[in-house]
């Protein structure tokens, strides 16, 4: 990376044209340029943020930053084979299409950096971007058991791996609490039904993308929900009491500042409870019922998992 990245503003240069007295004009191209490259499969945190992370990206780095989206394997190779010969500083790939087609295209483009999210390859100029969200699910659980009891609920909605993880850590939350408290798993609205009978409470909504038919039937069930995305706590505030959250501009622009200051390397950019990235958010409404020492136990199982206290088994230690 060189030096040049340090400026961010576009430059307008006036030129005297010797031997005809005129002025010209010369526009210097942006410094710092980032493409945001999507596919159809993109995750719904990225179609939720992405304007977000573009516009945080021009207003704290004075970057150029749009976004690309491509439906096949042509128009994807095209497009990075595009970004590398413009030399393009950064560019995201978004999506479960891309993988080995950047390892190939990014070889001859040394000058560009790629970020593959998700993603596991990784060289000398590309990089993963990762939320490890084992942990805030796990604060997750134990929100649940202090509110819910020993029985809880699951349900498993569209999204990747990362949900099992989640619902992992939820679990493990959970039974940090109860070791034998009862988990009922559901994948659809009908299964639902019959959990307040059992008299479930609390259950985790893991999933990338909200059902409506499904958050009929938790608020039908009369169902408290731990689920995705902060905005879950504001679409549904009656109903969800809690969510685990990623902020993906901060991401982002961690990976840009490595970038900028010539100190991005091909790796995995993991991003856990500790990170400031993921966390769990709880509803201010439900934190103002709890008693001092409710309060104490989420704050305690945060920092034990901070501390590296939790036994983190399902995020491959």
């Amino acid at each position: 990376m060189n030096a040049s990245r340090t400026s961010f503003a576009i430059v307008l240069l006036t030129m005297t044209v010797a031997g005809c007295g005129r002025e010209e004009i010369v526009e210097s191209r942006p410094a710092f340029r980032v493409r945001l490259l999507t596919t159809e499969t993109v995750e719904e945190m990225w179609r939720a943020q992405g304007e977000i992370v573009l516009e945080g990206l021009r207003v704290e780095f004075g970057a150029e930053a749009t976004r690309v989206s491509v439906k096949d394997s042509e128009s994807r190779r095209a497009a990075l084979r595009a970004f590398g010969e413009e030399e393009i500083d950064l560019v995201f790939c978004v999506g479960s299409a891309f993988g080995r087609e950047v390892l190939t295209v990014a070889q001859h483009y040394p000058r560009t950096a790629f970020v593959l999210s998700p993603g596991t390859v990784t060289a000398s100029n590309v990089a993963v971007l990762d939320f490890q969200p084992f942990g805030a699910a796990y604060i997750g659980g134990v929100v649940a058991a202090t509110e819910g009891g020993n029985r809880v609920g699951i349900v498993i909605g569209d999204g990747d791996s990362w949900l099992d993880v989640m619902t992992s850590g939820f679990e493990e939350g959970f039974r940090s609490r109860f070791p034998s408290g009862k988990t009922y798993q559901a994948s659809d609205s009908q299964a639902i039904a019959p959990w307040p009978e059992d008299a479930v409470s609390v259950a985790m909504y893991a999933t990338d993308l909200l059902d409506a038919e499904i958050m009929h039937a938790v608020q039908s069930s009369g169902l408290k929900i731990i689920g995705v995305g902060q905005s879950s706590i504001r679409e549904y505030p009656e109903v969800v009491i809690a969510a685990v959250s990623v902020d993906l501009p901060e991401a982002v622009a961690r990976i840009t500042r490595d970038v900028l200051d010539g100190t991005f390397r091909g790796r995995s950019y993991t991003f856990d409870l500790g990170s400031g990235v993921v966390d769990l958010i709880i509803s201010p409404e439900l934190q103002a019922s709890w008693t001092d020492d409710e309060l104490m136990r989420i704050d305690e199982a945060r920092a034990a998992v901070n501390a590296g206290l939790v036994e983190l088994e399902h995020m491959g230690f």
